[in-house]
């Protein structure tokens, strides 16, 4: 097998000789468009069976004419890629985590439902766990994912900013911004600089772990972004987490300059796609009105899943992840059991004592 993230000045030639060479069974596509399209249909007159898997909210979107540049346009014609400006269809398989939507833009043989985020998020590693320790997100907090656009990242820092600040006094809550593993050095740095007068909303400075286990975990009181897919796999991960994009209200914000209307265009684009998942809600302006669902029993079953999950880790050896599930589950080492306080200070000691865990004991 072979993927379909091959993209080169001269794909056609490129892409007959990949099939020729390896002959393989199955090609697995992370879209269908420009020159997946060409690899596509040079696989499919080989016999070769397409896959495609979900690789976002860019999957969802509806059928219509291609949003090439110029250049690209050229490019493509003077080679005569017809195909590039087509879709890839009839897969033998689509893997997506609302497989069901795709229906009506892509013929299959089979829609299997599955997402890369998803099927990670229930055995969370001790590096997620690690990030919601140090940075103490809790489920009264809210949580951010940030996008790229063509926009000027200065314009971008100040309207997202005032944004979630306004969102974070409203709502009496924190807000952490998890930034993209492709945002650019220089662009974190603004943001770093621009926040540094913000208590109330905290910049993650790691940015490449996945957020939907952190969310799994924490079940904060909403996620916001302008057009993440993490809106839609939150709102599978739990119908009591709101979410919101922000994407209106970003685009009203963000000045009207020739390189920021490239970039809103994108934004309202992509926005677009979020209805067709329900469960999303849509911020116009500083009015928005936050409803929260109630779940009672949300933080008794946050703290029994630490515990279980402190429980099972000890049972396996796995002492790192013990004391952070552990350090979840209670705020006061004295309010667990006796026995979870014994097998707690066992990690302790097998760890070596990690410096950086507080007991958290009350002083008298």
């Amino acid at each position: 097998t072979i993927t379909g993230i091959y993209n080169v000045n001269y794909p056609e030639k490129d892409y007959k000789k990949l099939i020729k060479s390896y002959k393989p069974n199955y090609v697995y596509l992370l879209s269908f468009e420009g020159h997946y399209n060409v690899l596509a249909n040079i696989a499919k007159n080989n016999n070769t069976e397409l896959i495609l898997i979900d690789e976002g909210t860019a999957t969802y979107k509806d059928k219509k004419d291609l949003d090439l540049s110029i250049a690209k346009k050229i490019i493509w014609q003077f080679f005569k890629l017809d195909d590039a400006f087509k879709w890839a269809n009839n897969f033998s398989k689509i893997y997506a985590l609302a497989p069901e939507i795709l229906k009506d833009n892509f013929n299959a043989d089979e829609y299997i439902k599955f997402s890369p985020h998803l099927n990670r998020v229930d055995d969370i590693n001790n590096t997620t766990l690690s990030l919601i320790q140090k940075y103490n997100i809790t489920s009264n907090d809210i949580i951010y994912t940030n996008q790229r656009y063509a926009i000027e990242a200065y314009d971008f820092a100040d309207a997202l900013i005032y944004i979630l600040d306004t969102i974070s006094k409203n709502l009496n809550s924190k807000i952490f911004i998890k930034m993209h593993p492709k945002d650019h050095d220089s662009t974190i740095k603004i943001f770093k600089e621009k926040l540094s007068d913000f208590k109330n909303l905290i910049l993650i400075l790691e940015n490449t772990f996945l957020i939907e286990q952190s969310i799994r975990y924490i079940h904060p009181k909403a996620v916001i972004s302008l057009t993440s897919t993490t809106l839609v796999t939150t709102t599978i991960i739990s119908k009591n987490i709101k979410c919101y994009s922000i994407a209106d209200w970003f685009c009203t914000l963000v000045p009207k300059t020739e390189r920021n209307l490239i970039g809103i265009n994108q934004i309202l684009d992509h926005k677009e796609i979020l209805y067709k998942f329900n469960n999303i809600n849509f911020i116009q302006d500083e009015k928005f009105e936050f409803n929260q669902q109630k779940n009672l029993n949300k933080e008794e079953n946050n703290q029994a899943l630490y515990i279980q999950n402190f429980k099972t880790s000890y049972d396996e050896y796995k002492y790192y992840k013990a004391i952070l599930n552990f350090q979840l589950a209670y705020d006061n080492i004295l309010s667990a059991s006796l026995d979870e306080i014994v097998s707690f200070l066992h990690c302790l000691d097998m760890q070596n004592g990690i410096k950086s865990i507080n007991i958290l004991i009350p002083k008298a």
